[in-house]
C-alpha cells in the first residue's frame, strides 16, 4: 500500500509541475485553494468594485480613491455591448494601465451583461460573454500576471441552474482553447448567491474543465448569508475541501434580506479568502446605500465606506510605488533593489544608475535630489523620480584649484586630478595648515561645507579660504536633524554648515507627504518657519514633525474681478495633504495690476505662502492701473482729512455684527461727502455729513449700497472728501 501510495503521489507532483510548465513565467495562479503571485507566493485580494461601463469618466478618480484607501486589487465592470455600451479594446487596455501605475496587485475584469441569465430577459449567455474575452484577446494577453478574467457576472438566475453547470464548463473549455492562460474567475448561479448549494456540490466538476487548474470560483453574498452561521457554513466547504473561492461582491445590506457583513469579513480573512465589496460610487435604482463614497470623493465615505475601510482594508499593509523616468530618453537605466516598482510602506529602496555609451549619470530629480550614485530613498509615499545623465562623447573640463592666503591649507579631490569627463562628480576637502581653519569656498564653489562636491559640466575654478585660527574671524558650525528621519526635509540659506560669527542664516522645514511641520528644539525652540537664526555659536538644531492621518484640504481661488489676473499654485493643484507648505504667486492682466489678497490670506505681498491645515478661500484682488490716477495728484495726507483705521478690518457682517465704523480725523469743521468703491472703482454708496468741530469721527457703514442693498463680500476702497480737499484711500474687507 505504501508504494502504491507513493507512485499515485509522485503522478500528481508530476502532473502540477506539467500544469504549471503551460503557464507564463511570473503569472498570477491558483494552486489548490490559494492564489500565487508570479514569485509563488500567496495572496489574498481585498479590493472594491468599480461600475466602469455605467461611468467610463471617472475611471482615474475612482481607481486613485481605491487605492488611497489601501485596497490591493479592484474588480472592474465591463460590457460585451449586448446590454449596454460596448468597451472597446483600446479602453481595457487603458483600465489595465492605470490600474498598473496605480500599483494594484491585481485586477479582476468581469461582463455584466450576464447578470441573471435565464430569469432575466435582458440578460446574455456566456457564449457571448466569451465571444467577448476573445475578442479583445490582443489586449489581454501580456497581461497574465496581473489580469483576472471572471468571464461573466452572476450568469444565472434562481431558474434551472443545473444547466449552470455545462455552460461554465464549456465556457472555461472555450477560453483555454483559445489560447488564455490567465486566472479564470467563475460567478455562482442563483444571481450569485449559491443559495441552493450548486456550485458548492459541482465546484470539482467545474474545476475539472480547466486545463490548466488554474480557474477561481467567485461566490456573491448579500441576503441569503444574514447570519455568521450561514457565512461559515458556506465558506468552510470551500477550505476544508482545498477549492479555491474568492467572494466577489458583498454589501452591508441589501433589498433581499441583511448579510452579516462582519461575519464575511471574519471568515474571509480566517480562510485566506479574497474579498471585494460592492462598490465605489454610482449605485441606483433604490440601492444607493450600496455606495462607499459620496460624488466620488474618497474623503467623503458613506456609512458603509467607512465601515469597510475600517474592517475589510485595515489589515492590508500600505504600499507606495515608485515611478522611473530618464532624462534624455535612451540615456541610460536605472536598477532597483529589492527589484519591483511596488514597495510596503517603510521599505528602503536603492537605486543604481547606469548610463549608456557615451553618457555619464548627471543627477536625480524629482522625489530626490542630487548626484549620489547609488541612492537610497525610503517608501512613504509614491515616489516620481528622474535619473538626469549628459553626453560624455569626448567632453573633459578641467578643476583649477586656489589656496587663499597662500600656505594656509590643501585640498584634496576624489577622484584625483584635474581633468574630469563631463559629468563626474568630484569631491573636495579642504585640510588647514597648522595655525589655520577652514573658512568657506568661493569661485564655482560657494558656502562653507567641507568636504564639499561639484558635478563637472564646465570647466571650474575655485578657491579655498582659509583664516587664522587665532585671528578675528571666528566661524560657527550649524547642524541640523530632521525627527523623524524620513519625515521631511530643511533648506538652508546660505546654504553651508559653518559660517561666520553673526552670519544671518534663515531655515525653512518641508514635510513629507503624511507628517506636519511641529517646531524647531534644541538650540532653538520655536514653531516660527521660516526661521532666522544669528550665528553666535555652534547651534544644534532639530526640526521636529508629526505624523498626520491621509487629510486632505481644497484651496479655492477667486480672482476679482474676474479675468483681472491669474494665480499660479506650487505645488499645483487644489487640493492638498494637510501640512503641505503652498506658495501663491499673483499676476495681472496687462490693465491690471495686483492689489492684494484677502479671504483666507490678509497680505499685500504679490507672492505669499501658507500651510494648508484647513480647506481654504483666498481672493486675489486686482485694480485697474488707471484707478492710481486719483492718488497721483495727492499728498499721502492732506490738511484737511485723515484717514484712521476702521474699527473692524475685516469687517466680518452677521445678524450680531451689522456695521462698522470707517474712522477719520478733521482739523477743522466742515462738511464732508464719504464715498465708497469696489475694486473697479465703481461708486456704491455715497453719504453726507455736517461736523461742527475738528477732531476724530466716524461713518457708520452698514455694507450697503445707496439703495439699501447687501453688498457682496469683497474689498472695497473708501474716500472723504470736502468742496477743498479729499482724503487718501481707506480700504475694508467685507466676510460673510
Amino acid at each position: 500500500m505504501k508504494k502504491i501510495f507513493f507512485i499515485t503521489t509522485l503522478i500528481i507532483l508530476n502532473s502540477n509541475i506539467f500544469l504549471f510548465s503551460q503557464l507564463k513565467p511570473n503569472q498570477l495562479r491558483v494552486n489548490g485553494r490559494n492564489l500565487l503571485d508570479g514569485n509563488g507566493q500567496v495572496i489574498r485580494l481585498v479590493g472594491i468594485n468599480h461600475g466602469h461601463a455605467w461611468y467610463r469618466g471617472y475611471l482615474g478618480s475612482a481607481l486613485q480613491g481605491i487605492k488611497s484607501w489601501g485596497a490591493n486589487s479592484v474588480r472592474v465592470v465591463l460590457s460585451c455591448g449586448y446590454r449596454w455600451t460596448k468597451i472597446p479594446a483600446h479602453e481595457v487596455s487603458a483600465i489595465i494601465s492605470e490600474a498598473r501605475n496605480l500599483g494594484f496587485k491585481a485586477i479582476v475584469l468581469e461582463v455584466h451583461d450576464t447578470t441573471g441569465y435565464g430569469e432575466d430577459s435582458a440578460a446574455c449567455d456566456l457564449q457571448t460573454a466569451v465571444n467577448y474575452w476573445i475578442e479583445i484577446k490582443n489586449v489581454l494577453i501580456g497581461h497574465e500576471d496581473f489580469v483576472i478574467i471572471n468571464i461573466g457576472n452572476e450568469p444565472w438566475g434562481n431558474l434551472n441552474t443545473s444547466g449552470w453547470v455545462n455552460a461554465t464548463k464549456n465556457a472555461i473549455s472555450a477560453l483555454r482553447n483559445a489560447g488564455f492562460t490567465h486566472v479564470i474567475m467563475v460567478d455562482a448561479p442563483c444571481w450569485g448567491q449559491d443559495w441552493n448549494n450548486t456550485m458548492r456540490y459541482n465546484a470539482t466538476n467545474v474545476l475539472s474543465a480547466d486545463t490548466l487548474n488554474n480557474t477561481i470560483l467567485s461566490v456573491h453574498m448579500y441576503g441569503v448569508y444574514n447570519t455568521a452561521s450561514k457565512v461559515q457554513y458556506y465558506l468552510s466547504y470551500y477550505y476544508n475541501n482545498n477549492l479555491p473561492l474568492c467572494i466577489g461582491e458583498f454589501g452591508h445590506y441589501h433589498s433581499d434580506g441583511d448579510p452579516d457583513e462582519q461575519a464575511i469579513v471574519n471568515y474571509a480573512r480566517q480562510y485566506g479568502m479574497s474579498i471585494f465589496g460592492w462598490s465605489w460610487c454610482g449605485n441606483s435604482g433604490g440601492v444607493e446605500y450600496l455606495d462607499m463614497v459620496y460624488n466620488w470623493n474618497p474623503n467623503s465615505p458613506t456609512n458603509w465606506g467607512s465601515w469597510y475601510k475600517n474592517n475589510a482594508l485595515s489589515d492590508l499593509p500600505q504600499t507606495y510605488t515608485i515611478s522611473i523616468n530618464i532624462n534624455p530618453q535612451n540615456s541610460g537605466s536605472v536598477t532597483l533593489s529589492p527589484p519591483g516598482g511596488t514597495y510596503t510602506a517603510g521599505t528602503q529602496v536603492t537605486l543604481t544608475a547606469q548610463a549608456n555609451s557615451g553618457y555619464v549619470f548627471s543627477s536625480w530629480s524629482g522625489d530626490i535630489t542630487g548626484s549620489q550614485n547609488p541612492a537610497t530613498v525610503v517608501m512613504n509615499s509614491n515616489k516620481n523620480i528622474t535619473a538626469n545623465f549628459i553626453q560624455s562623447t569626448v567632453n573633459t573640463y578641467r578643476l583649477s584649484l586656489s589656496i587663499s592666503p597662500s600656505g594656509s591649507g590643501v585640498v584634496y579631490l576624489n577622484p584625483s586630478g584635474g581633468l574630469y569627463i563631463a559629468g563626474t562628480q568630484v569631491t573636495l576637502t579642504a585640510q588647514p595648515n597648522s595655525g589655520y581653519v577652514f573658512n568657506s569656498w568661493s569661485g564655482d564653489l560657494s558656502g562653507s561645507q567641507n568636504p564639499a562636491s561639484i558635478v563637472m559640466d564646465s570647466n571650474k575654478s575655485i578657491t579655498a579660504n582659509f583664516v587664522q585660527s587665532g585671528s578675528t574671524s571666528i566661524t560657527y558650525t550649524l547642524n541640523i536633524t530632521i525627527s523623524p528621519q524620513q519625515a521631511g526635509k530643511v533648506s538652508v540659506n546660505p546654504v553651508g554648515g559653518v559660517y561666520q560669527e553673526n552670519t544671518q542664516v534663515e531655515i525653512t522645514a518641508f514635510s513629507n507627504n503624511g507628517y506636519v511641520f511641529s517646531g524647531w528644539s534644541g538650540d532653538i525652540t520655536t514653531n516660527e518657519n521660516p526661521l532666522k537664526i544669528t550665528m553666535n555659536s555652534n547651534k544644534n538644531i532639530t526640526a521636529n514633525f508629526s505624523s498626520i492621518s491621509s487629510t486632505t484640504y481644497t484651496v479655492t481661488v477667486i480672482i476679482s474681478p474676474q479675468n483681472a489676473g491669474f494665480v499660479y499654485l506650487n505645488p499645483i493643484g487644489g487640493v492638498y495633504t494637510a501640512g503641505t507648505l503652498l506658495t501663491l504667486v499673483a499676476y495681472p492682466q496687462d490693465e491690471y495690476e495686483f492689489l492684494n489678497w484677502s479671504g483666507d490670506i490678509f497680505s499685500e505681498a504679490q507672492t505669499v505662502s501658507i500651510v494648508v491645515d484647513s480647506n481654504k478661500v483666498i481672493q486675489a484682488n486686482f485694480i485697474l492701473k488707471s484707478s492710481t490716477a486719483p492718488f497721483s495728484d495727492q499728498k499721502e495726507f492732506l490738511d484737511s482729512i485723515i484717514i484712521l483705521p476702521p474699527s473692524e478690518n475685516p469687517f466680518y457682517l452677521n445678524k450680531t455684527n451689522s456695521y462698522v465704523k470707517l474712522k477719520y480725523y478733521l482739523k477743522q469743521s466742515m462738511s464732508v461727502r464719504l464715498k465708497v468703491y469696489d475694486v473697479s472703482l465703481n461708486l456704491v454708496r455715497i453719504t453726507e455729513y455736517q461736523h461742527n468741530q475738528a477732531g476724530e469721527n466716524y461713518f457708520i457703514f452698514d455694507a450697503k449700497d445707496d439703495e439699501g442693498y447687501l453688498l457682496p463680500a469683497g474689498l472695497y476702497l473708501y474716500q472723504i472728501e470736502s468742496h477743498s480737499s479729499k482724503s487718501s484711500f481707506g480700504k475694508i474687507f467685507i466676510v460673510r
